[in-house]
């Protein structure tokens, strides 16, 4: 059983670069920087409260096929990895879900909530808080869907067509974080091997303070769009100018949460 969103793999070819850029964008520094020889790579991993950034330099060379999420050959989003408890009468085991759809690891149990936030102080001029949901660009959203429900047995939390900007969005919930899965309306080509099938399409990190965040990104350097208000009622959002090394990220700020609401309570989605 699945039950909690443990990482999103990120690789760069600049690792020096990019972790400097999130270390300035999460408002933290990596509580973990590491080389794995299994795949000849630099790793530094983020921790926020509900989810782990990781990133991955990728090597000169080839490696050697150890990797259950593989290498891109720019950077980008590399896979997700979904977290849980695998019995041995489960059908799920550890390692990469098959299915029609990006790449997915699964692992076992993450470490406590507590251990994987605990990066430090809140920054004076406002920090990410955790991620908010991944967007997956699909030109055919049933089988994905199927798989993500039926396969994995996530939650589906929402499917809806918006005519207003030509899309359909589903929204699986897991751990606080939602899987978008984004189609066009209309009719697409159907997917060769030139254009492939689905795809990250890029970020989306909850923040509580984004005036103060969007205050110190732009005296960091970033350049970032005004903030505004966001597709769903009551959200606010900027996003950033240009993709992230490779990643199209979206800082996104909710209203506060009724009183006795969980913070995971609500659907996630596009802003």
């Amino acid at each position: 059983m699945l039950t909690a969103f443990e990482s999103v793999v990120v690789d760069v070819t600049d690792f020096e670069s990019a972790r400097r850029a999130y270390a300035l964008l999460l408002g933290r520094e990596p509580i973990e920087v590491d080389f794995d020889p299994a795949q000849g790579t630099r790793i530094a991993r983020f921790a926020l409260a509900n989810a782990a950034l990781e990133l991955r330099a990728i090597p000169e060379r080839g490696a050697d096929g150890a990797a259950t999420i593989g290498l891109r050959e720019a950077d980008g989003i590399a896979g997700i990895r979904l977290a849980g408890v695998f019995d041995s009468g489960d059908r799920l085991r550890p390692g990469r879900a098959a299915g029609p759809t990006v790449p997915i690891e699964l692992v076992g149990p993450p470490a406590s909530v507590a251990s994987r936030a605990a990066s430090g102080d809140d920054e004076p001029g406002g920090r990410v808080e955790g991620l908010d949901h991944v967007v997956i660009a699909s030109p055919d959203p049933e089988p994905t869907s199927r798989h993500l429900a039926e396969d994995l047995g996530l939650r589906r939390a929402l499917d809806r067509r918006f005519p207003e900007r030509g899309l359909r969005l589903i929204f699986f919930r897991i751990g606080g974080v939602t899987l978008e899965i984004a189609s066009p309306l209309a009719a697409p080509a159907p997917p060769t091997p030139a254009t492939g099938g689905d795809a990250f399409h890029g970020l989306a990190w909850k923040v509580s303070r984004i005036d103060a965040l969007h205050a110190r990104l732009g005296a960091a350097g970033f350049a970032l769009s005004a903030v505004r208000d966001g597709h769903k009622a009551g959200t606010r959002v900027a996003s950033l100018r240009g993709a992230l090394h490779g990643v199209p990220t979206l800082l996104i700020e909710h209203p506060p949460h009724p009183a006795g609401e969980p913070p995971g309570a609500r659907a996630g989605g596009s802003a």
